[in-house]
């Protein structure tokens, strides 16, 4: 998440400004938000995470609470590489883990079928990755028991798609590596 502000000022040099943009282009941003939305998709789960993590940290440590969303990415990763799933990007950002799914698995897909048949909520890719990755993500109230149920779920779904493609003891082996990481 970014915050940006912009003065009246800054806001009559924003709608005269010439320079080529897009991805930055606040004018088209700002449309959106006066219809509620936002201009590409909202980060819901950074935004919940946010609010999460500003009432934790007024109340605890934050090095606390680092340790614990470094501590779920770790699980989580060495939990979907027993499972024989990729982690993208090689260098992966603590806050989610990005799940490659394997050749001929959509992820929308997984990803609705995780939130409907499972009751977990991850997020889909976009752009160039739509269809191909899901995003789990560690900031917030994330139980143990939470981060079980989604690679539990995550298998279900694959599995959905292509029956026994992960196999139930890939996801016993997964499930422990992520109890012994996380305890």
């Amino acid at each position: 998440l970014s915050f940006i502000s912009f003065s009246k000022k800054a806001w009559k040099l924003v709608e005269t400004a010439s320079s080529p943009r897009y991805y930055f282009d606040i004018r088209r941003e700002l449309k959106a938000n006066l219809s509620g939305e936002s201009f590409f998709s909202s980060a819901v789960t950074h935004l919940r995470a946010l609010d999460y993590i500003l009432t934790e940290y007024m109340a605890k440590d934050l090095d606390l609470l680092l340790e614990r969303i470094q501590k779920l990415s770790r699980a989580c990763m060495v939990a979907c590489e027993k499972l024989g799933l990729e982690i993208y990007p090689s260098v992966p950002s603590p806050s989610l883990t990005v799940v490659r799914m394997p050749a001929g698995i959509d992820s929308m897909k997984v990803r609705k079928d995780m939130e409907e048949k499972f009751g977990v909520t991850v997020i889909g890719g976009q752009d160039s990755l739509k269809g191909k990755v899901i995003r789990i993500g560690h900031m917030g109230f994330i139980t143990n028991e939470d981060m079980t149920a989604t690679i539990e779920a995550l298998v279900q779904a694959i599995n959905l798609q292509k029956a026994d493609l992960i196999s139930y003891e890939s996801l016993k082996a997964a499930v422990a590596s992520l109890h012994e990481s996380l305890s």
